[in-house]
């Protein structure tokens, strides 16, 4: 029954990709920004979890403020949607402005692995996806859906960009391999990491947070990249890549490990703050 299902899902989601493709673009987009819209505006869809974080981040804004902001994201996470299947990616990168060229560029001279860092912030697919245009190709750990139709539907699509996923689970060894042999990694490091996590502050909150690529740039002297994708308006993007981190002349312990954590999660929180629009509210960050 469970696989039955997985084939109904599926298909009835590529039967909806293709009549948004056979649609005007600039009509499909903002449909399924409404939509989404609808859905939490109307349908309620996790709007109160949302709310709640956000009113915990964001203190001193009125409740009318934060039911604006709110309507934004959902607004925003129908524009991705709309990117991640309806569109072509190079039609996406067509519109990408890029900062920060330069310090990739000098980086990727070097000839070393690099471990690329972001959040689910902006569109993040269409974010490893440009930056394996630009490098040549990433892995990227993700975690595996439960429908594995979609999965295998999701990851063949990030292959053809250049985006070689590896699942989360059984990851580390491969990840170890690609550094040492000079290839890129990234990671979307910004949700609840669970009881291995170490216990910090994210965004004034205390939470579980991931240490896992503090601890494999300081043991594989792999540079630490993080970048961002900010949309304006329905069409365009600004990718901001930061100047690399170097880890190779700092020692693999604890502390290290704590302290490098704390710059990485410094820079996300800077961008969330930012553009708070562009964030996932609707995990569960604070647990």
């Amino acid at each position: 029954m469970a696989q039955i299902k997985n084939y109904l899902e599926y298909y009835s989601f590529r039967a909806v990709i293709a009549l948004f493709k056979a649609l005007p673009y600039g009509l499909s987009i903002r449909f399924l920004a409404c939509l989404l819209l609808f859905g939490g505006k109307v349908l309620r869809i996790r709007r109160a979890l949302v709310i709640k974080q956000l009113k915990a981040v964001f203190p001193e804004k009125s409740i009318k403020e934060i039911n604006r902001l709110t309507d934004r994201i959902y607004f925003e996470l129908g524009k991705s949607v709309c990117e991640i299947f309806i569109a072509e990616d190079q039609q996406i990168f067509d519109q990408i402005e890029a900062h920060g060229l330069d310090s990739l560029n000098k980086c990727l001279a070097e000839n070393k692995g690099i471990i690329f860092v972001s959040a689910h912030f902006g569109n993040w697919e269409i974010g490893a996806k440009f930056l394996a245009h630009l490098s040549g190709k990433v892995y990227a750990v993700v975690k595996s859906q439960r429908n594995d139709l979609f999965d295998n539907y999701i990851n063949q699509s990030r292959l053809k960009s250049g985006v070689h996923t590896l699942p989360m689970k059984s990851a580390l060894k491969t990840i170890i391999t690609a550094l040492l042999n000079k290839e890129t990694v990234g990671f979307l490091v910004d949700q609840y990491a669970g009881k291995h996590g170490a216990d910090l502050p994210f965004l004034g909150i205390n939470t579980k947070v991931y240490t896992s690529v503090a601890k494999l740039s300081l043991k594989t002297k792999s540079p630490i990249v993080l970048a961002f994708d900010v949309r304006k308006g329905f069409y365009k993007h600004q990718c901001f890549i930061c100047e690399p981190i170097y880890t190779d002349q700092i020692e693999l312990n604890e502390e290290n490990i704590l302290d490098l954590t704390k710059k990485i999660n410094y820079h996300i929180e800077d961008y969330i703050r930012r553009y708070p629009e562009m964030w996932f509210w609707l995990h569960r960050r604070w647990r």
